[in-house]
């Protein structure tokens, strides 16, 4: 009796499937979700590091929140891939990277459109509040503030090569509303911004 024999079929033994597929392809034209200008892109970019250092006791610093000069090399960089930008979110984090052994009191912190810097008014506002008498407790010697747009002007997409101020960083302290010390010079916040920003229109 004759039996059918099975023939078997080649197989490349321990190499991977996706070793074995062409990795080049060849069609005509471009397509267009390749050149396709007017898709919104989303990143999250991070600011470079800044700080505030008390001066006996005290400071009242405002800084601009532009990402285009918090972000490094932000037009060498997106400005030559992108045409304009619209910042949806600006998320500041600030701790307290050193503090003074005898340090006592708060230090403030605030997001405003305004660019005057920060005084007793900032009582009666609402701000985020660092506490120096807290050094090992991270609950309370840190903190995070977010700004999102509210306005038309806000909400419009600039140039890549445009300084946009959103709103500005206002850090505020004293020995008289903040209950700080007045011998201490050395406690020292520190702040950075994660942009969540939209890009549109390829170069």
């Amino acid at each position: 009796m004759l039996r059918k024999h099975k023939t078997k079929r080649s197989q490349s033994v321990g190499i991977p499937a996706a070793l074995l597929r062409k990795n080049v392809r060849y069609s005509e034209g471009i397509p267009r979700s390749i050149v396709d200008i007017e898709r919104v892109y989303r990143f999250i970019l991070c600011s470079n590091q800044s700080s505030s250092t008390l001066s006996a006791g005290s400071t009242s610093t405002s800084s601009s929140l532009d990402p285009t000069s918090r972000i490094e090399t932000f037009t060498s960089r997106w400005g030559v891939v992108f045409r304009q930008y619209l910042v949806l979110k600006a998320t500041v984090v600030m701790n307290l990277d050193f503090v003074n052994t005898a340090g006592t009191g708060q230090i403030w912190g605030q997001i405003q459109e305004n660019n005057t810097v920060p005084s007793a008014t900032a009582i009666r506002e609402e701000k985020a509040i660092l506490y120096i008498a807290s050094s090992q407790d991270y609950t309370r010697n840190s903190a995070t503030i977010e700004w999102t747009p509210r306005s038309a002007e806000d909400m419009a997409f600039i140039d890549t090569s445009t300084v946009f101020n959103p709103a500005y960083l206002k850090i505020y302290a004293n020995s008289t509303n903040t209950l700080t010390n007045a011998a201490d010079s050395t406690t020292r916040v520190s702040w950075m911004v994660y942009y969540e920003i939209a890009f549109r229109y390829l170069l």
